[in-house]
């Protein structure tokens, strides 16, 4: 919470014999300010005012999570699971694309509750997938809706044709060919990723027909003088 004013050391109660610093502070919730003790917001135990929730500790709100929500192993449990992870956890093969970028999960989404009811206000079913509709912003509601897979792949295209032009398009399709690299390192070496390269070599994209044209497949050999396989 923000604070706006220190309040100095005060009685808890009129009958308390020991007196604690508290701040008046910003609820993030709803804007409003409410008396606080400093320790307890700066321990992160006291996160908005009494109206929007209350006081709960980190670890008791961790083990009602767990406890009361009642929804590990859903679909939509393992969606934010997936979207803290690839965000946080640096051996997580997303992340570089993601955490790895600075993309973060804002604090509110941390609490499964909090994610679960946005997601039941604004339209959550089973076959949809959450989507950011800034590619650069963090997840959090005002940077994210729910798409169907083939919304997604629009947005997809729609970037990929906002970030280059036809005949940039077209020499990236036309040097792969003559490239010693395979697709996933071409891809990466563009800033592309694969499935979008491989529609642009499908010729999925308006006015990029897919090239006529033939890799040669580069094989490199071990010490032993065996030729080691490598995709194309």
């Amino acid at each position: 919470m923000k604070l706006i004013k220190d309040l100095g050391m005060l009685f808890p109660k009129p009958e308390s014999k020991r007196k604690y610093r508290y701040g008046l502070y910003e609820c993030p919730d709803c804007l409003q300010p409410t008396k606080a003790q400093t320790t307890s917001v700066n321990r992160g135990q006291t996160k908005r005012c009494a109206s929007c929730g209350g006081k709960v500790s980190a670890s008791k709100q961790t083990r009602e999570q767990k406890i009361t929500h009642g929804d590990s192993g859903t679909r939509l449990h393992n969606i934010w699971n997936g979207m803290r992870d690839r965000c946080r956890r640096e051996n997580h093969p997303m992340f570089k694309h993601y955490g790895g970028k600075g993309i973060k999960v804002c604090d509110m989404w941390n609490d499964y509750l909090n994610f679960k009811y946005w997601a039941e206000l604004n339209g959550y079913e089973e076959h949809l997938t959450i989507e950011r509709r800034d590619n650069d912003g963090d997840y959090e509601p005002s940077n994210c809706k729910w798409a169907t897979r083939k919304e997604q792949s629009n947005n997809q295209t729609h970037s990929i044709l906002n970030r280059f032009t036809e005949t940039e398009l077209r020499v990236i399709q036309v040097n792969y060919y003559s490239s010693t690299l395979n697709q996933a390192e071409y891809a990466k070496s563009v800033n592309m990723t694969r499935s979008s390269f491989q529609k642009l070599l499908a010729g999925g994209y308006k006015n990029l027909p897919k090239a006529n044209l033939t890799k040669r497949v580069y094989r490199e050999q071990d010490d032993r003088g065996r030729f080691k396989s490598k995709d194309s």
